[in-house]
């Protein structure tokens, strides 16, 4: 009887994957920026129309609705062998390293971060996220580490960087690191609310299904 309720439990939470995976192709369409439309002013009218803070806030909207929706590391077919995929995962996961350590530099006023620090000195072997921050966290600086941390995984291009790598790992069954990545940025994510937390949740939803963890599944789509 325990087994059958845990089946039903595991089809319930399934089935109300797809339907949030359908709301969220919806969203997406609509949320999708429209190309901006060729218009002449007068610079004068322009300025006046749209002041600076006004349109700083529109294109800091337009960035995090395109990050937030960019999945083409996730959208990749990898159907060229293990190796191959394997490759492709490194490079999507020094990308996101890349991008992590831009933003850390940026939230500390440096130009770039010194070379001993980006060697290799991390236990945190199945969390790409968590290496790549232990080799930031003395370059922090006078603002204290957790701030900084919180900068820059509050940072578009870094969530919506890993939430698309969570993505790949799942392709390649890679469920481990999708699961380390996304409990990583699952309290960021929940902050920033909108697509971020629903499509945070997806995720963690997916990832627990995969861990035969049914029942955490469905309390995740829950929220």
């Amino acid at each position: 009887r325990q087994l059958l309720d845990a089946e039903r439990r595991c089809q319930e939470a399934q089935d109300y994957a797809r339907n949030l995976e359908k709301e969220i192709e919806i969203l997406r369409r609509q949320q999708k920026p429209e190309p901006p439309k060729q218009v002449q002013h007068p610079v004068s009218s322009s300025r006046e129309e749209c002041p600076p803070v006004q349109r700083y806030e529109a294109m800091s909207d337009e960035n995090d609705r395109a990050w937030v929706m960019k999945r083409d590391w996730t959208d990749m077919p990898f159907q060229d062998g293990a190796e191959s995929n394997k490759q492709l995962l490194q490079e999507f996961e020094e990308t996101l390293v890349e991008r992590l350590q831009s933003s850390w530099c940026q939230a500390v006023g440096m130009k770039a971060l010194p070379e001993e620090e980006k060697a290799e000195r991390s236990t945190n072997a199945g969390n790409v996220l968590a290496r790549a921050m232990e080799k930031c966290e003395v370059a922090a600086g006078s603002r204290p580490a957790e701030e900084v941390k919180r900068a820059v995984l509050t940072d578009p291009e870094v969530l919506g960087s890993a939430l698309d790598m969570v993505g790949a790992y799942l392709k390649n069954y890679e469920v481990d690191k999708a699961a380390r990545v996304i409990e990583t940025v699952l309290p960021f994510c929940k902050e920033k609310g909108g697509l971020w937390r629903l499509k945070v949740l997806n995720h963690m939803a997916t990832v627990r299904m995969k861990q035969a963890r049914p029942d955490e599944a469905l309390r995740v789509l829950q929220e």
